[in-house]
């Protein structure tokens, strides 16, 4: 399974059980709950955050993510997000910009606490 980062580490901190293999198929869900698999990333650089990855529909304002391929330093703050009639997302990160036209499903990785 390819990851965003160089180490990444998973459990549920809702159950358990057998998490299976978290995936984008599955949405990044534990196979016995449906929770969101908490994932325990290191990078490049040897720094450590946990993270949920979660479809952009899910996302809210005030969440930080983590870009695809950036140090997990680097987490950007939600700062706006607008529906376009064709369903399509307008995402404003702080410090980023928009990343426009983004796909409802397409998911991100974002900071948990």
């Amino acid at each position: 399974m390819a990851s965003d980062f160089d180490n990444e580490e998973y459990s549920c901190r809702s159950c358990d059980g057998d998490i299976g293999t978290p995936k984008r198929q599955n949405g990044w869900r534990c196979a016995s709950c449906g929770a969101h698999v908490l994932i325990l990333a290191t990078d490049s650089g040897g720094r450590s955050a946990s993270i949920e990855r979660v479809p952009a529909s899910e996302l809210v304002v005030g969440d930080h993510v983590v870009m695809h391929g950036a140090p997990l330093s680097e987490g950007r703050e939600v700062l706006r997000i607008a529906a376009k009639p064709n369903g399509d997302l307008n995402i404003s990160l702080r410090g980023y910009g928009t990343l426009k036209n983004k796909d409802p499903a397409d998911y991100f990785n974002r900071w948990t606490s």
